[in-house]
């Protein structure tokens, strides 16, 4: 299965954009090909949220976010991605509005001709948080429009075309009583509730406990902790159990996670969210800099639709550059995961 790329998130937690049933997140990475535009396409410029090529036509794009546990001021973030069909390398900013948001006007810089690029937009916008009775059983639809602008010039002085896109935001809040919680795994039980740890290419040491050091529930959350031992290489590991999922038609499972950002020596590359083989959220960039690419000593959400009425093993994939063997331990937290359900 070909899993198309997107990706939002807020300052505490990520967010996903659904392209018709199908997610994944990707973070500030640029293409190594060129792309056609489709034979309708009347801009010389275009914005896609996902990895989606034209000339295929993208489908709608949905945000979705809990409300559950955020702050009153929220971050919306995300990844954008800049297509230049013009015939001169053309220089690119972004903004947005909707109804309750103040958007950061963003330079994002120059995509040559023929070329696009990913860019991630950290704290792209804020929104006031929806108070639980502004959303109806327990979700909420609104929408947003993006506002992309090309220029001829590194200065952002000389306008040569405008290119917008609607995006839906759908937030739920997963204590409603309209949904049923079907899992909590906040191992407050002193146990890790099922989950296991293995490594997928061999270059790490693993282990798998409970911890005190960072939750959102007390006393515990999940901890896993890779050393690194392949010097020069990629190194993966995931952290993954098994579930049925009930026969309702609205299913999300609520991920909190947050990875620590080691020394540079090491640094944070991807990370993936799975169910089964199929790949529902990507985050970050496979590379061999000795640059992060993910966000860390933060906790993240990632909110995935689910399939019903199966049996599932959603995995945790983490993958790290190794530069400098057994330096130090990767480590990543979980807690407050929840699977919720709602319908018939």
């Amino acid at each position: 299965m070909k899993v198309r790329s997107i990706v939002a998130s807020i300052k505490i937690a990520w967010v996903l954009l659904i392209l018709a049933g199908v997610v994944i997140t990707t973070f500030a990475v640029t293409t190594m090909t060129t792309m056609k535009p489709a034979e309708s396409q009347a801009s010389g410029i275009e914005l896609r949220l996902s990895s989606v090529d034209p000339p295929d036509p993208e489908p709608p794009c949905i945000i979705y976010r809990d409300i559950v546990g955020v702050p009153e001021t929220t971050y919306l973030g995300l990844t954008v991605r800049v297509f230049n069909w013009k015939d001169t390398t053309l220089y690119f900013s972004i903004t947005g509005s909707g109804e309750g948001y103040t958007f950061k006007t963003v330079q994002l810089g120059a995509v040559d001709s023929g070329k696009d690029k990913y860019f991630l937009l950290d704290a792209f916008a804020t929104r006031p948080r929806p108070a639980p009775e502004e959303l109806e059983e327990g979700e909420k639809i609104e929408t947003i429009e993006l506002i992309l602008s090309a220029y001829s010039d590194e200065n952002y002085t000389d306008l040569v075309e405008t290119y917008t896109k609607q995006v839906t935001v759908h937030w739920i809040n997963s204590e409603d009583p309209a949904w049923t919680i079907e899992v909590v795994n906040n191992f407050d039980d002193g146990t890790v509730q099922g989950w296991a740890i293995e490594s997928l290419t061999g270059g790490y040491e693993i282990d798998i406990e409970v911890a005190t050091d960072y939750v959102l529930s007390s006393p515990y959350s999940l901890k896993a902790r890779a050393t690194h031992h392949r010097e020069g290489f990629l190194n993966r590991f995931r952290v993954y159990k098994n579930f049925i999922t009930p026969n309702k038609d609205k299913i999300f499972a609520i991920f909190n996670l947050r990875l620590i950002e080691t020394y540079h020596e090491n640094p944070l590359k991807t990370l993936t969210i799975r169910c089964n083989k199929s790949v529902l959220v990507h985050l970050g960039k496979e590379d061999t800099t000795l640059i992060h690419n993910l966000p860390g000593n933060r906790w993240m959400r990632i909110v995935v639709p689910l399939p019903k009425n199966t049996t599932i093993t959603l995995s945790i994939w983490v993958q790290t550059y190794c530069y400098r063997e057994g330096r130090e331990k990767l480590c990543l937290w979980l807690d407050n995961f929840k699977i919720i359900s709602k319908g018939t």
